[in-house]
């Protein structure tokens, strides 16, 4: 039984240096898009009354730094801001299949799942963004393969049989796809593991790239900044304290940092945080709308 706190403990540490695993990435800011009419206007404002400075034709790529709920995307043009339509324009997305892993022993009885891209236009983009993912499993794996060899090593009882808590674990995987717009593509991992007890625990690590360059965008990418943290921080605060799901008192209670999960919502970031971290277990992982708004 020692030996299984060890392993529990050992996970922990494990994923904790998954979840704060950053890479050098650049923040989703702006996005990249294609020109799909034959003569697009470029307009010194959000709207037809505004005057035409330019024009582009189809083909042409672009980018795009906001757009805006009536319709129109923010672009440079000579060093100014201007607008185009967005309904001109094609934005790249990622299309996502299932892959799957093998059974590590024979005592598997689940594959474990994770996602794999395709549809990029740029194949080195999509390799990078595939590795990290696949490199993801690939620690999951080992997790799994711990619990494994714990089971190997557990003594039979007198009568010759195994405890009964000796093969009451369990370990998967899934994923969930939060956010495939404007050029970024945000993907939620989670690593559900059983030992035993009245539940098991499942773990969240989220990855967004930039379907541009295929980064990796960690929310310090975003936030940059203390004062941007606390922002964030104040704005979750009042969401959750009005909502009895959550057992928040105050802002001691929780915090953010540059572990602290994320992905892209329309319209800015949705916090992602972990089983009890700020709601009971039966609440899962409470999500918290972030306004772009709040940290820009």
């Amino acid at each position: 039984m020692k030996k299984i706190l060890k392993i529990s403990f050992a996970l922990v540490i494990a994923f904790t240096l998954l979840i704060s695993f950053t890479t050098n990435s650049e923040a989703a800011s702006t996005s990249k898009a294609t020109v799909t009419v034959n003569k697009l206007e470029i307009r010194n404002g959000a709207g037809t009354k505004y005057k035409v400075v330019g024009y582009l034709k189809k083909g042409d790529n672009i980018t795009i730094f906001s757009k805006t709920k009536s319709g129109w995307s923010e672009v440079k043009y000579n060093k100014k801001k201007a607008y185009v339509t967005t309904k001109s324009l094609k934005f790249d997305a990622a299309k996502t299949i299932v892959a799957k892993v093998g059974k590590t022993t024979v005592q598997a009885d689940k594959e474990l799942v994770y996602p794999q891209i395709s549809g990029l236009s740029t194949k080195s983009v999509q390799d990078k963004i595939n590795n990290t993912l696949r490199n993801h499993i690939k620690n999951s794996i080992k997790y799994k393969q711990l619990m494994l060899e714990d089971l190997d090593e557990w003594k039979l009882e007198d009568d010759g049989t195994y405890p009964d808590f000796a093969f009451q674990w369990e370990y998967l995987t899934s994923y969930e796809i939060a956010y495939n717009k404007n050029n970024t593509l945000s993907i939620i991992m989670y690593d559900y593991r059983y030992m035993g007890g009245a539940h098991g625990s499942t773990v969240a690590t989220t990855y967004n790239f930039s379907l541009s360059t295929g980064n990796r965008i960690v929310i310090h990418d975003v936030l940059k900044n203390r004062n941007n943290y606390l922002k964030v921080k104040r704005h979750a605060y009042n969401t959750m304290v009005s909502n009895e799901n959550f057992f928040i008192g105050s802002l001691n209670d929780f915090d953010i940092t540059r572990d602290t999960q994320f992905v892209y919502a329309d319209g800015g970031m949705r916090l992602v945080f972990q089983e009890y971290e700020v709601a009971a277990y039966a609440y899962g992982h409470p999500k918290v709308n972030i306004p772009y708004t709040v940290y820009k």
